[in-house]
């Protein structure tokens, strides 16, 4: 059995040791795709707009539960079609219902912590019209409702 001194002419690679390379270079294409499709959302500004929606809601969740009697309040997302959830006193706005939390926009709002508001607004296929969330405070409970969008509420999130 010969020993393999890398930097020699003529050395060999066992089985062992090309299977390690292939191993890399397919590890290190995952991860090379990850971080290009990443770069393309920023660079695009999806994840801005991602980010600036989930806040911008939270903010208005927390507006409109600290606003005295009953209000409600309609959020237009106009041209964006993304999926919005809001659960464990958070609001998650993803492009898609199978997108991870770790790429979502995320932002936290400070609603009643005993609620248990759980809804998920998914857009309606090729609809032109704007989704339409509207945030509501009656009687200290935080109510949502969506036009031209699906709501869920109380769903099991993935």
């Amino acid at each position: 059995m010969r020993k393999l001194v890398l930097g020699k002419r003529g050395a060999e690679a066992t089985t062992v040791e090309v299977w390690f390379v292939v191993i890399g270079l397919i590890l290190a294409a995952l991860v090379t795709t990850g971080l290009l499709k990443k770069t393309v959302d920023d660079i695009k500004g999806k994840t801005l707009e991602k980010n600036y929606i989930a806040r911008d809601i939270a903010l208005a969740l927390d507006a409109v539960y600290a606003a005295p009697g009953d209000v409600e309040y309609t959020y237009s997302l106009k041209k964006y079609k993304f999926v919005v959830e809001i659960k464990d006193s958070k609001v998650f706005v993803k492009d898609s219902l199978g997108e991870k939390d770790a790429t979502a926009g995320i932002y936290d709002y400070f609603g009643d912590p005993d609620s248990k508001l759980s809804v998920r607004i998914t857009p309606l296929p090729d609809d032109p019209r704007p989704m339409l969330v509207t945030l509501g405070n009656r009687n200290d409970v935080l109510l949502v409702k969506a036009e031209n969008a699906f709501l869920e509420e109380d769903v099991a999130f993935t």
